[in-house]
Formats: C-alpha cells, structure tokens, sequence
C-alpha cells in the first residue's frame, strides 16, 4: 500500500509539469472505453504504437517518445500527456470497484493541480483486449483557470492480483484530439503478455 501511495504522489507531480490548454470540448461520453479495435483508421491522423513498460498504446504520431521519469512512463503529445505506471499491488479488489470509489480517488490523485474536478464518467468491468479494466473521466481547472479533461485507465492482470494505471490528459479545445482520437487511444491499451500473471514486487 506504501509503493501505491509513492506512485500516486509522483503521478500527481507529473500532471503538475503537464502542459497547459484551452476550454475543453471534447466528450469522455463517446469515447466507448474497452472497445477492441483491430486497427485505427481516422483521416488525417497517423497511429503508431508506443510501449510504456509492459503496457502498449497506439497514439497519434505528433506524440514524442516515451521516458522514464520518476519511475514512471510518459509521453508528452501536443499540450497533452500519457502517464504510465509500472506494475502495481491491488489497493482495491477490481469486484469493489464502483463509480463512488473512483469519486473518492479523484481528489485524491489529481486534487493538488486541478480544481472543480467533476466525474463524468464511469464504466467498470471493461474488456479492455482481453484484460479486466476500470474506465473514468473527469473534468477539472488548473491553476491558470483553463478546464481538461482527464481519463484514467486502471488494466488488471489475469490473476487479478496486479493493476497497472494509464492516464490520458487531453489537450483542451484543440480541434485534433476529438472525442473520436481520444476514443481510439483509450482502446488501443494493451498489457503483454509476460505481464498476464506478473506480481508487484513488495506486499500489499
């Protein structure tokens, strides 16, 4: 539980060094969290997949490379970035998950850079290819008064025994990263299969 927390007070450090956008008009609504996509074809837009540790995305092109930063995984995209956790112990058995839960995780991971922060979306029990997911999305207002949106992706292993966090903040207002980019990014998660039946290291 002590590495869990670590984590999340670096995670919360990242989204603080996270760049800034415009009023937000994307909708976390249409994104269809878990849908399997087999390929990405959006005109105009050039997928490539990306490995954040033992997890793999498919994002748009303009997306830099990945680093290792504080122990974590992040890949800065045009006033945007994806954050990626290496494995982690389970805080909360994915069968307790519910969409007052991911209320209460909110603040608590992103309360200290953003404020007004809103859930506005919540799935559990996703099929996110092939592994068991938990999908939310939330709005919320940085310290320059400018509104993102913020979606998390918690993927657990096959035993159910480890869980790994992806984080999308989406650039606010920006024309490229529709509903549609932000929806196939979301899907194209994906966690190798060496990490199927893979523990955190420490007791949890």
């Amino acid at each position: 539980m002590k590495k869990i927390l670590v984590i999340m007070l670096v995670i919360v450090m990242m989204f603080s060094m996270a760049a800034c956008g415009e009023k937000q008009t994307n909708d976390p609504e249409q994104n269809n969290a878990g849908e399997t996509q087999e390929a990405i074809d959006i005109p105009g837009v050039n997928f490539v997949d990306k490995e954040f540790g033992y997890i793999t995305i498919s994002v748009p092109d303009v997306f830099g490379e990945v680093e290792e930063k504080e122990g974590l995984y992040v890949c800065a995209g045009p006033a945007s970035s994806i954050v990626v956790t290496p494995t982690l112990g389970i805080d909360l058995p994915f069968s307790e998950w519910d969409r007052s839960i991911a209320e209460e995780y909110i603040p608590i991971i992103y309360g200290s850079t953003y404020t007004d922060l809103e859930l506005s979306v919540y799935e559990g029990n996703v099929d996110m290819n092939g592994n068991k997911a938990i999908y939310y999305a939330c709005y919320g207002t940085n310290s320059e008064g400018v509104d993102r949106l913020i979606q998390a992706v918690r993927i657990f292993n096959a035993d159910l025994n480890a869980q790994y966090m992806i984080t999308l903040i989406l650039t606010s207002g920006d024309e490229f990263f529709t509903a549609e980019v932000g929806g196939a990014i979301i899907n194209s998660i994906k966690l190798a299969d060496s990490a199927q039946h893979l523990k955190a290291e420490g007791e949890y």
